[in-house]
């Protein structure tokens, strides 16, 4: 095959992994080349070469410090004449959204999505989500997102090894921008989750990675001594923002295991490079 994919990873830090990983092992197991466009937005302040070590990557990493007209999504807003120069640079294109002049719907089997790029015996595939469309090893997941010496350095100082200790469990408690992880995994139930484990184990402590200060305040207050959280606001549109919040991510990961939100790919991504057990918290 003479074939090579360009991926621009959408959405938030976890939903980019995904989508990455995904892309890596569809390509390696068709022979493709593989570059992928990073971009800096509003709500991702931070270059993948700030989170993560980018040597001896399995693909070609191009970083934008901004969006750039060529990969702007397919949204009415733009014209769609960014779609339309996609259609026109690209052999195929694959999106989230319905199916558009050429696109393909993302969200098929994994099989499905095989066939469709073994039938593309020449030039290149532009994709485009913030979704997991093809499966990958856990292992592979793990070797493609190493933490940055930025960000090493403030795992170090989030979590301290505690000899004689075991670890804390993690607690992954999403509050303001996923309505469906609100509501389905309220709060009362997480503090009721750790009323349970402490009746098992006065002495267990948690780690709260959370995007609301209150809440932190919160489970500070109802459980003195027992919960381990960041001093830092939570933020995405800062570059020191990101550096904390993929911080977090593998402080989640070095715990004995992780209660986490419905529906929050960051509560699976923590989980997965961990190599421990996830809990979801769901009404």
């Amino acid at each position: 095959m003479n074939v090579s994919i360009t991926l621009v990873p959408r959405g938030g830090l976890a939903n980019r992994m995904r989508a990455i990983a995904s892309a890596v092992a569809l390509s390696t197991r068709i022979g493709a080349n593989l570059c992928v466009v990073w971009i800096r937005t509003s709500d991702l302040s931070a270059s993948f070469s700030d989170l993560f070590l980018d040597d001896n990557l399995p693909f070609r990493l191009k970083e934008l410090p901004r969006r750039h007209f060529a990969y702007l999504p397919h949204r009415g807003k733009y014209l769609y004449l960014p779609t339309f120069w996609q259609n026109m640079r690209y052999s195929s294109t694959l999106r989230d959204e319905r199916k558009q002049d050429r696109s393909y719907l993302i969200g098929a089997k994994p099989e499905s999505v095989y066939a469709f790029f073994r039938s593309v015996r020449s030039g290149s595939v532009f994709v485009d989500t913030c979704h997991e469309f093809y499966p990958y090893t856990p292992e592979l997941y793990r070797s493609l997102f190493r933490p940055s010496a930025k960000v090493e350095k403030r795992i170090s100082a989030l979590l301290h090894p505690e000899p004689g200790r075991a670890q804390p469990t993690g607690l992954h408690i999403r509050r303001t921008d996923h309505i469906d992880s609100i509501q389905s995994s309220p709060l009362s139930m997480f503090e009721d989750t750790i009323r349970q484990y402490l009746a098992s184990d006065s002495g267990c402590r948690f780690y709260l990675a959370t995007d609301d200060d209150a809440t932190k305040e919160r489970l500070k207050t109802l459980f003195p001594g027992h919960i381990i959280t960041s001093p830092a606001t939570a933020s995405r549109s800062t570059l020191q923002g990101m550096i904390d919040g993929a911080a977090e991510m593998f402080a989640l990961s070095k715990c004995s295991s992780i209660i986490g939100s419905f529906q929050s790919s960051y509560s699976e991504a923590a989980a997965i490079l961990g190599n421990i057990s996830l809990k979801i918290i769901k009404i």
